[in-house]
Protein backbone atom coordinates (compact mmCIF):
# COMPACT_ATOMS: atom_id res chain seq x y z
CA UNK A 1 0.00 0.00 0.00
CA UNK A 2 3.08 2.33 1.14
CA UNK A 3 4.79 1.74 -2.90
CA UNK A 4 1.75 2.50 -4.65
CA UNK A 5 0.97 5.75 -2.14
CA UNK A 6 4.14 6.73 -2.85
CA UNK A 7 4.18 5.82 -6.72
CA UNK A 8 0.93 7.80 -7.41
CA UNK A 9 2.67 10.69 -5.72
CA UNK A 10 5.74 10.41 -7.51
CA UNK A 11 3.38 10.67 -10.83
CA UNK A 12 1.53 13.79 -9.72
CA UNK A 13 5.20 15.57 -8.42
CA UNK A 14 6.62 14.56 -12.59
CA UNK A 15 3.12 15.63 -13.87
CA UNK A 16 3.09 19.24 -12.04
CA UNK A 17 7.06 19.42 -12.52
CA UNK A 18 6.60 18.96 -16.39
CA UNK A 19 3.71 21.31 -16.63
CA UNK A 20 5.31 23.87 -14.21
CA UNK A 21 8.35 23.83 -16.66
CA UNK A 22 6.63 24.00 -19.81
CA UNK A 23 4.67 27.45 -17.99
CA UNK A 24 8.11 29.09 -17.27
CA UNK A 25 9.40 28.02 -20.81
CA UNK A 26 6.15 29.79 -22.62
CA UNK A 27 6.47 32.72 -20.00
CA UNK A 28 10.22 33.67 -20.81
CA UNK A 29 9.06 33.74 -24.76
CA UNK A 30 6.28 36.08 -24.20
CA UNK A 31 6.32 39.32 -25.36
CA UNK A 32 7.20 42.22 -22.88
CA UNK A 33 6.73 45.80 -23.16
CA UNK A 34 6.29 48.15 -20.00
CA UNK A 35 5.21 51.43 -19.60
CA UNK A 36 7.53 53.80 -18.17
CA UNK A 37 7.00 58.00 -17.48
CA UNK A 38 5.25 57.45 -20.35
CA UNK A 39 7.44 56.13 -22.42
CA UNK A 40 7.25 52.29 -23.94
CA UNK A 41 9.91 50.49 -23.66
CA UNK A 42 10.38 46.68 -25.33
CA UNK A 43 12.63 44.13 -22.85
CA UNK A 44 14.85 42.06 -25.03
CA UNK A 45 14.18 38.22 -24.93
CA UNK A 46 14.84 34.32 -26.81
CA UNK A 47 11.57 35.12 -28.82
CA UNK A 48 13.41 37.99 -30.64
CA UNK A 49 16.96 38.59 -29.80
CA UNK A 50 17.46 41.10 -32.68
CA UNK A 51 16.44 44.00 -34.04
CA UNK A 52 15.34 42.16 -37.31
CA UNK A 53 13.10 39.82 -35.06
CA UNK A 54 12.26 42.71 -32.83
CA UNK A 55 11.18 44.60 -36.23
CA UNK A 56 8.88 41.72 -36.95
CA UNK A 57 7.58 41.36 -33.23
CA UNK A 58 6.19 45.24 -33.04
CA UNK A 59 5.79 45.63 -36.74
CA UNK A 60 5.11 42.07 -39.00
CA UNK A 61 8.40 42.62 -41.10
CA UNK A 62 12.21 43.84 -40.35
CA UNK A 63 11.85 47.21 -41.93
CA UNK A 64 11.88 48.68 -38.81
CA UNK A 65 14.94 48.11 -37.62
CA UNK A 66 16.39 50.79 -38.48
CA UNK A 67 14.57 53.02 -36.90
CA UNK A 68 14.90 51.25 -33.38
CA UNK A 69 18.44 51.13 -33.89
CA UNK A 70 18.35 55.16 -34.23
CA UNK A 71 15.71 55.64 -31.25
CA UNK A 72 18.39 53.79 -28.77
CA UNK A 73 21.80 55.26 -30.29
CA UNK A 74 22.70 51.69 -31.39
CA UNK A 75 25.83 51.28 -33.77
CA UNK A 76 26.96 48.66 -35.73
CA UNK A 77 27.06 45.63 -34.90
CA UNK A 78 24.54 45.98 -32.81
CA UNK A 79 24.53 43.69 -30.56
CA UNK A 80 21.59 43.02 -28.02
CA UNK A 81 21.63 41.78 -24.35
CA UNK A 82 18.87 39.57 -22.84
CA UNK A 83 16.51 41.58 -20.78
CA UNK A 84 17.85 44.84 -22.14
CA UNK A 85 15.41 47.52 -22.61
CA UNK A 86 14.68 49.17 -26.00
CA UNK A 87 12.66 52.94 -26.27
CA UNK A 88 9.51 52.08 -28.97
CA UNK A 89 8.70 55.59 -29.95
CA UNK A 90 6.44 54.01 -32.54
CA UNK A 91 3.29 52.23 -31.60
CA UNK A 92 3.17 48.25 -32.53
CA UNK A 93 0.41 47.69 -34.89
CA UNK A 94 -0.38 44.01 -34.28
CA UNK A 95 -1.07 42.83 -31.06
CA UNK A 96 0.94 39.51 -29.58
CA UNK A 97 -1.18 36.80 -30.96
CA UNK A 98 -0.26 38.21 -34.25
CA UNK A 99 3.35 38.67 -33.87
CA UNK A 100 3.60 35.17 -32.09
CA UNK A 101 2.51 33.91 -36.14
CA UNK A 102 5.22 36.02 -37.39
CA UNK A 103 7.88 35.44 -34.99
CA UNK A 104 6.88 31.57 -35.23
CA UNK A 105 7.17 31.79 -39.44
CA UNK A 106 10.39 33.49 -39.25
CA UNK A 107 11.74 31.13 -36.86
CA UNK A 108 10.81 28.03 -38.75
CA UNK A 109 12.11 29.51 -41.92
CA UNK A 110 15.64 29.70 -40.13
CA UNK A 111 14.61 26.40 -38.61
CA UNK A 112 15.38 27.53 -34.83
CA UNK A 113 13.11 24.96 -33.26
CA UNK A 114 13.99 25.89 -29.79
CA UNK A 115 12.35 29.66 -30.08
CA UNK A 116 9.54 27.93 -32.41
CA UNK A 117 8.35 25.73 -29.53
CA UNK A 118 8.87 28.93 -26.65
CA UNK A 119 6.94 30.93 -28.78
CA UNK A 120 4.44 28.21 -29.54
CA UNK A 121 3.73 27.00 -25.82
CA UNK A 122 3.61 31.02 -24.50
CA UNK A 123 0.36 31.27 -26.57
CA UNK A 124 -1.19 29.02 -23.57
CA UNK A 125 0.93 27.52 -20.92
CA UNK A 126 -0.61 26.72 -18.22
CA UNK A 127 -3.41 24.28 -20.30
CA UNK A 128 -1.18 22.95 -22.83
CA UNK A 129 -1.57 19.11 -22.94
CA UNK A 130 1.53 17.80 -25.06
CA UNK A 131 4.69 17.07 -23.40
CA UNK A 132 7.80 18.69 -24.76
CA UNK A 133 9.30 16.32 -26.37
CA UNK A 134 6.48 15.12 -28.17
CA UNK A 135 6.43 19.26 -29.54
CA UNK A 136 9.94 19.13 -30.91
CA UNK A 137 9.32 15.94 -32.56
CA UNK A 138 6.10 17.52 -33.87
CA UNK A 139 8.49 20.68 -35.43
CA UNK A 140 11.14 18.51 -36.64
CA UNK A 141 9.42 16.23 -38.34
CA UNK A 142 10.20 15.82 -42.20
CA UNK A 143 8.34 17.66 -44.82
CA UNK A 144 6.02 15.87 -46.13
CA UNK A 145 4.21 14.82 -42.58
CA UNK A 146 1.62 16.66 -41.38
CA UNK A 147 2.83 19.83 -39.62
CA UNK A 148 1.76 21.22 -36.22
CA UNK A 149 -1.65 22.52 -35.85
CA UNK A 150 -0.86 26.49 -36.84
CA UNK A 151 2.53 26.56 -37.74
CA UNK A 152 3.54 26.28 -41.21
CA UNK A 153 5.88 23.49 -42.96
CA UNK A 154 9.35 23.80 -41.80
CA UNK A 155 11.56 24.55 -45.54
CA UNK A 156 14.86 22.93 -46.48
CA UNK A 157 17.71 23.81 -44.65
CA UNK A 158 19.18 27.29 -45.16
CA UNK A 159 22.87 27.56 -45.33
CA UNK A 160 25.34 27.66 -42.59
CA UNK A 161 26.10 31.60 -42.81
CA UNK A 162 21.95 32.24 -42.13
CA UNK A 163 21.83 29.60 -39.12
CA UNK A 164 24.51 31.57 -37.55
CA UNK A 165 23.26 34.94 -38.10
CA UNK A 166 19.48 34.42 -37.48
CA UNK A 167 18.48 37.68 -36.86
CA UNK A 168 19.77 38.49 -40.76
CA UNK A 169 17.48 38.20 -43.81
CA UNK A 170 19.66 35.81 -46.02
CA UNK A 171 20.31 38.80 -48.36
CA UNK A 172 19.65 42.26 -48.88
CA UNK A 173 19.72 44.73 -51.71
CA UNK A 174 20.05 48.55 -51.12
CA UNK A 175 20.30 50.93 -54.43
CA UNK A 176 21.76 54.77 -54.65
CA UNK A 177 21.34 57.27 -56.71
CA UNK A 178 23.41 60.15 -57.15
CA UNK A 179 23.87 63.77 -59.42
CA UNK A 180 27.46 64.09 -59.85
CA UNK A 181 29.69 66.62 -61.20
CA UNK A 182 32.91 67.25 -62.04
CA UNK A 183 35.86 68.99 -63.99
CA UNK A 184 38.82 67.24 -65.51
CA UNK A 185 42.32 68.10 -67.24
CA UNK A 186 43.48 65.86 -69.74
CA UNK A 187 46.81 66.10 -71.53
CA UNK A 188 48.19 63.64 -74.49
CA UNK A 189 52.11 64.24 -75.08
CA UNK A 190 52.79 63.19 -78.43
CA UNK A 191 56.60 61.54 -78.81
CA UNK A 192 57.00 62.04 -82.46
CA UNK A 193 55.82 65.76 -83.02
CA UNK A 194 56.64 66.79 -79.74
CA UNK A 195 53.32 68.63 -79.24
CA UNK A 196 51.61 68.94 -76.06
CA UNK A 197 47.79 68.88 -75.90
CA UNK A 198 46.43 70.34 -72.83
CA UNK A 199 42.69 70.17 -72.35
CA UNK A 200 40.50 71.44 -69.85
CA UNK A 201 36.87 70.64 -68.81
CA UNK A 202 33.54 73.34 -67.89
CA UNK A 203 31.55 71.68 -64.85
CA UNK A 204 30.34 68.32 -66.10
CA UNK A 205 27.45 66.71 -64.70
CA UNK A 206 25.36 63.27 -64.85
CA UNK A 207 23.66 60.47 -63.10
CA UNK A 208 25.81 58.06 -60.72
CA UNK A 209 23.76 54.66 -60.11
CA UNK A 210 25.09 51.60 -57.87
CA UNK A 211 22.62 48.40 -56.67
CA UNK A 212 24.37 46.79 -53.93
CA UNK A 213 23.51 42.95 -52.61
CA UNK A 214 24.51 42.63 -49.15
CA UNK A 215 25.23 38.60 -47.57
CA UNK A 216 23.90 37.10 -44.69
CA UNK A 217 26.69 38.37 -42.74
CA UNK A 218 26.69 42.33 -43.83
CA UNK A 219 30.00 42.18 -43.94
CA UNK A 220 30.58 40.88 -47.96
CA UNK A 221 28.76 42.35 -50.49
CA UNK A 222 28.79 42.53 -54.41
CA UNK A 223 27.69 45.91 -56.20
CA UNK A 224 27.37 46.95 -59.74
CA UNK A 225 27.82 50.74 -60.58
CA UNK A 226 26.70 52.50 -63.65
CA UNK A 227 27.67 56.41 -64.49
CA UNK A 228 26.86 58.54 -67.45
CA UNK A 229 28.40 61.96 -67.44
CA UNK A 230 28.42 64.80 -70.37
CA UNK A 231 31.74 66.65 -70.51
CA UNK A 232 32.36 69.87 -72.32
CA UNK A 233 35.76 70.62 -73.26
CA UNK A 234 37.85 73.80 -73.37
CA UNK A 235 40.24 74.13 -76.46
CA UNK A 236 43.85 74.62 -75.04
CA UNK A 237 44.23 78.05 -76.94
CA UNK A 238 41.84 80.40 -78.26
CA UNK A 239 42.12 80.61 -82.53
CA UNK A 240 42.60 76.83 -82.47
CA UNK A 241 40.05 74.62 -83.94
CA UNK A 242 38.59 71.55 -81.97
CA UNK A 243 36.47 68.93 -83.39
CA UNK A 244 34.31 66.87 -80.26
CA UNK A 245 34.55 69.08 -77.51
CA UNK A 246 31.18 67.82 -76.14
CA UNK A 247 31.38 63.85 -75.07
CA UNK A 248 29.36 61.87 -73.31
CA UNK A 249 31.37 59.39 -71.56
CA UNK A 250 29.54 56.30 -69.66
CA UNK A 251 31.56 53.76 -66.74
CA UNK A 252 30.21 50.21 -65.58
CA UNK A 253 31.84 48.62 -62.69
CA UNK A 254 31.21 45.54 -60.93
CA UNK A 255 33.11 44.80 -57.50
CA UNK A 256 33.17 43.14 -54.12
CA UNK A 257 33.45 44.53 -50.74
CA UNK A 258 34.35 43.07 -47.28
CA UNK A 259 34.10 44.35 -44.09
CA UNK A 260 36.87 43.15 -41.79
CA UNK A 261 35.95 45.37 -39.09
CA UNK A 262 33.24 47.87 -38.28
CA UNK A 263 35.96 50.81 -39.01
CA UNK A 264 37.91 48.95 -41.87
CA UNK A 265 37.15 47.39 -45.19
CA UNK A 266 39.04 46.61 -48.91
CA UNK A 267 37.17 46.41 -52.04
CA UNK A 268 37.88 44.99 -55.45
CA UNK A 269 36.32 45.92 -58.69
CA UNK A 270 36.45 45.14 -62.32
CA UNK A 271 35.51 48.72 -64.07
CA UNK A 272 35.03 49.54 -68.18
CA UNK A 273 35.43 53.44 -68.16
CA UNK A 274 34.70 55.68 -71.43
CA UNK A 275 38.07 58.05 -71.31
CA UNK A 276 38.81 61.30 -73.24
CA UNK A 277 42.08 62.31 -74.90
CA UNK A 278 43.18 65.20 -77.30
CA UNK A 279 44.46 64.09 -80.55
CA UNK A 280 46.53 66.65 -82.90
CA UNK A 281 45.05 67.41 -86.80
CA UNK A 282 46.19 69.39 -89.41
CA UNK A 283 43.52 72.08 -88.30
CA UNK A 284 43.98 71.46 -84.00
CA UNK A 285 42.44 69.35 -82.25
CA UNK A 286 39.80 66.69 -81.96
CA UNK A 287 38.68 64.89 -79.01
CA UNK A 288 38.38 61.07 -78.86
CA UNK A 289 37.00 58.69 -76.40
CA UNK A 290 38.47 55.18 -75.86
CA UNK A 291 37.02 52.38 -73.48
CA UNK A 292 39.47 51.45 -71.25
CA UNK A 293 39.11 48.39 -69.02
CA UNK A 294 40.15 49.00 -65.42
CA UNK A 295 40.68 47.08 -62.02
CA UNK A 296 40.65 48.83 -58.65
CA UNK A 297 41.92 47.64 -55.48
CA UNK A 298 41.78 49.43 -51.99
CA UNK A 299 40.68 49.91 -48.77
CA UNK A 300 38.19 52.40 -46.76
CA UNK A 301 38.47 53.52 -42.95
CA UNK A 302 35.51 54.49 -41.27
CA UNK A 303 36.27 57.90 -39.39
CA UNK A 304 32.98 58.56 -37.68
CA UNK A 305 30.47 55.24 -37.51
CA UNK A 306 27.44 56.73 -35.13
CA UNK A 307 23.80 56.07 -35.58
CA UNK A 308 22.83 59.21 -37.25
CA UNK A 309 26.13 60.22 -39.48
CA UNK A 310 29.38 58.23 -41.05
CA UNK A 311 32.11 59.23 -42.89
CA UNK A 312 34.30 56.86 -44.95
CA UNK A 313 37.65 57.27 -46.30
CA UNK A 314 38.25 55.12 -49.71
CA UNK A 315 41.58 54.63 -51.37
CA UNK A 316 42.38 52.93 -54.47
CA UNK A 317 44.59 51.86 -56.82
CA UNK A 318 44.18 51.75 -60.28
CA UNK A 319 45.26 49.20 -62.77
CA UNK A 320 44.30 49.96 -66.79
CA UNK A 321 44.53 47.23 -69.08
CA UNK A 322 45.69 47.96 -72.97
CA UNK A 323 43.10 49.35 -75.36
CA UNK A 324 43.50 50.55 -79.13
CA UNK A 325 40.56 53.09 -80.97
CA UNK A 326 41.23 53.52 -84.63
CA UNK A 327 44.77 54.74 -85.10
CA UNK A 328 45.55 54.97 -81.42
CA UNK A 329 46.79 52.14 -79.52
CA UNK A 330 47.13 52.60 -75.53
CA UNK A 331 49.40 50.16 -73.64
CA UNK A 332 48.55 49.08 -69.80
CA UNK A 333 48.65 52.26 -67.13
CA UNK A 334 48.01 53.25 -63.54
CA UNK A 335 46.54 55.76 -61.42
CA UNK A 336 44.97 56.34 -58.15
CA UNK A 337 41.53 56.96 -56.88
CA UNK A 338 40.44 58.90 -53.06
CA UNK A 339 37.10 59.31 -52.02
CA UNK A 340 35.53 61.28 -48.53
CA UNK A 341 31.93 59.66 -48.11
CA UNK A 342 29.77 61.11 -45.79
CA UNK A 343 25.95 59.85 -44.99
CA UNK A 344 23.77 61.25 -42.59
CA UNK A 345 20.95 58.33 -41.57
CA UNK A 346 17.28 58.72 -41.76
CA UNK A 347 14.60 56.10 -41.33
CA UNK A 348 13.94 55.12 -44.57
CA UNK A 349 17.35 55.93 -46.36
CA UNK A 350 20.37 57.77 -46.30
CA UNK A 351 21.74 61.08 -47.37
CA UNK A 352 25.06 60.27 -49.61
CA UNK A 353 27.68 63.24 -50.21
CA UNK A 354 31.21 62.76 -51.75
CA UNK A 355 34.14 64.10 -53.25
CA UNK A 356 36.53 62.79 -54.82
CA UNK A 357 39.99 62.59 -56.69
CA UNK A 358 41.32 60.47 -59.53
CA UNK A 359 44.53 60.26 -61.43
CA UNK A 360 45.03 58.02 -64.43
CA UNK A 361 48.33 57.65 -67.10
CA UNK A 362 48.69 55.48 -69.74
CA UNK A 363 51.19 55.33 -72.24
CA UNK A 364 50.57 54.42 -76.21
CA UNK A 365 53.15 53.86 -79.13
CA UNK A 366 53.81 57.46 -79.64
CA UNK A 367 52.14 59.51 -76.94
CA UNK A 368 51.07 59.47 -73.32
CA UNK A 369 48.31 60.32 -71.82
CA UNK A 370 46.88 61.67 -68.08
CA UNK A 371 43.60 62.82 -66.46
CA UNK A 372 42.91 64.39 -63.38
CA UNK A 373 40.22 64.94 -62.21
CA UNK A 374 37.77 66.32 -59.19
CA UNK A 375 34.26 64.67 -58.62
CA UNK A 376 31.30 65.64 -56.04
CA UNK A 377 27.81 63.50 -55.58
CA UNK A 378 25.59 63.90 -53.84
CA UNK A 379 22.29 61.06 -53.37
CA UNK A 380 20.28 59.37 -52.14
CA UNK A 381 20.14 55.50 -50.75
CA UNK A 382 17.76 52.82 -49.55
Amino acid sequence: MKNHLFYSFFLILTSFSSLTAKAETGSLYKRDLIQENNRTYYIVGPRAPHLFMISRDLYGDEKNWREIAHWNSLIAPYKLEIGQRLLIKKDPTQNEHQANRALVKAWTELQEWDRVEGIALSEAPAVTPTPRSQVTENLIEERHSEPPAGLPPPPEKKSESAEKNPELPHQHWGFEIAAIGSIARLESQFSDSGIDNILNTEIDYGVDATLISHFANERGSLFVNAAIEKMDIKPPNEGVEMEGETQTLSHYALGYGYEFTSKFSASLSAIYDEEAFGESTPDGVAVVKIGIPQIALGPGWKIIDGPRFESEIKLAALYSFAARKNETRLHEGYGALLELELRNHFAHGDIVYAVMGRYLEQKGDNLKTKQSMGLAKLGWAW
